[in-house]
């Protein structure tokens, strides 16, 4: 097992350049995102997805559908 922690400094481009990294290495099987919803960085909260449509929510789902392994998000 292996953990990375990237909050509370990386934004939603750093957080799905971790993901997209993480998913194209042979060594990782899966992959379990747990996001701390109240972080600066992040546009999480209803009203900040619906203003940034590159949200992180949508970066995720976006490099989950590229990979050919499970992607497991906790908010």
């Amino acid at each position: 097992n292996t953990f990375l922690d990237l909050t509370p400094m990386a934004d939603d481009a750093v957080y799905e350049r971790c993901v997209e990294l993480l998913l194209q290495d042979p060594v990782v099987d899966c992959l379990f995102i747990s996001i701390v919803h109240h972080t600066v960085m992040l546009h999480t909260k209803d009203n900040e997805m619906a203003a940034e449509q590159e949200n992180v929510a949508a970066r995720i789902i976006r490099q989950g559908l590229k990979a050919d392994k499970p992607v497991v998000v906790s908010v």
